[in-house]
């Protein structure tokens, strides 16, 4: 079971962070325009970093075998978080950039700062190698779909068409762009980061400290800049609208309180080990992550939906995280 109060501290230090970007947003220290050149910075060059100075730091090699079933219940974890998104965002009735929004929260988990700490706290070294894995998928994921969604969403903002009706031409369009750039996104410093990482843990070959040492300290930047972003984002915004957006409550307590229990019904029949299928409804139950929210700002996107679902899944996951493992324990056979 897990310790609530791990939980508890984890939450605190993110809090504590995320009120530093506020008070440095609010003495004019970190302006919106030094938030986006920030965001460019931990999504191309911090978040890389730290997931290939993981793979280094890693001192076994992990059995390509038990590395590809990790790899599958990771994909069909986030299909199934992605599917969990688009329903919630019908039951809803949002528009086309508050659906990608909500898709993007549904499916992005912050399985780093949190995910990591928690699984290595309350289910030990067992599980690293799947919350690992789930990482790089992850990075996959985003850099390739989930960065091409967003800028998809900004350009139809900026165009003026979004939730409006097009003709069938333009629709073929559209889908054309998205194609782009998800291509784009193969090239990526994200992915590319990832898919480096995996061959280091696959093979783990030698790396000099000349390489290693500058990829370990870009790497601990990631949660300290992260968290200034979003406190950004929270200063920018009346704190008030966080609590009385009703919509925002049901996005957050469909998320953290059903969409794990049902991705971990989905699953259970696949993983026979308990300590692992801990590890994926943990990793499905963590709150929504800020790299979403941060690329939206770098594109000059309307992140207050963003700020507003990863700052209320965050203050109520010492909450929904706990709760929603029990359940699954009592229904999970």
């Amino acid at each position: 079971m897990i310790s609530s109060a791990v939980i508890i501290e984890q939450m605190l230090v993110i809090c504590l962070l995320i009120l530093v970007g506020a008070f440095l947003h609010k003495k004019a220290l970190l302006t919106d325009a030094g938030a986006r050149q920030l965001s460019y910075v931990i999504v191309h060059i911090t978040n890389p970093a730290i997931m290939l100075s993981t793979a280094i730091e890693e001192e076994t090699v992990i059995p390509a075998a038990q590395i590809g079933q990790a790899f599958a219940l990771a994909f069909a974890a986030y299909a199934l978080m992605a599917l969990s998104g688009f329903l919630i965002s019908l039951l809803l009735r949002s528009d086309t950039g508050d659906r990608i929004a909500i898709v993007m929260m549904s499916m992005y988990a912050n399985v780093g700062f949190i995910g990591i700490p928690l699984a290595l706290a309350t289910l030990g070294p067992r599980v690293m190698v799947y919350v690992t894995v789930n990482n790089l998928v992850y990075s996959l994921l985003f850099y390739t779909t989930g960065t091409p969604l967003i800028r998809y969403a900004a350009r139809l903002r900026r165009r003026g068409m979004a939730g409006n009706s097009s003709p069938r031409n333009g629709d073929g369009r559209k889908t054309a762009e998205a194609l782009r750039e998800m291509l784009k996104g193969l090239l990526h410093t994200g992915t590319i980061g990832a898919i480096i990482s995996i061959f280091i843990y696959l093979g783990h070959p030698a790396i000099p400290s000349i390489i290693s040492d500058p990829l370990l300290y870009a790497g601990r930047c990631t949660t300290f800049l992260s968290m200034l972003v979003l406190g950004v984002s929270v200063a920018s915004s009346p704190f008030r609208s966080y609590l009385t957006d009703r919509k925002t409550w049901i996005f957050v307590l469909l998320r953290g309180l059903i969409m794990p229990i049902l991705v971990g019904l989905a699953l259970a029949p696949f993983i026979q080990e308990e300590s692992l299928r801990d590890a994926v409804l943990l990793l499905v139950a963590v709150p929504a992550g800020n790299l979403p929210m941060i690329v939206s700002r770098e594109m000059e996107l309307d992140d207050r939906l963003f700020a507003r679902g990863i700052i209320l899944s965050t203050l109520i996951s010492p909450v929904t995280i706990p709760v929603s493992m029990a359940l699954a324990h009592l229904l999970i056979p």
